[in-house]
């Protein structure tokens, strides 16, 4: 399965990155895993919907 990263995930959400970090940081949508190489977050198709459906934004 495709890994993206959080820049991606912010564009394909049509929202910006911060947006994404606030979410996460007031638990509005569950935490993502981390890359072991980098640690950057890392999201699937999936989880990408999961966050789509929890904050009722569009995937484009």
């Amino acid at each position: 399965m495709k890994e993206y990263k959080l820049s991606q995930v912010a564009k394909m959400l049509n929202v910006h990155r911060d947006t994404i970090l606030y979410w996460e940081e007031n638990k509005m949508i569950p935490k993502p895993r981390r890359n072991p190489k980098n640690n950057y977050r890392t999201y699937n198709e999936k989880e990408i919907k999961l966050i789509s459906d929890i904050r009722g934004v569009k995937i484009s």
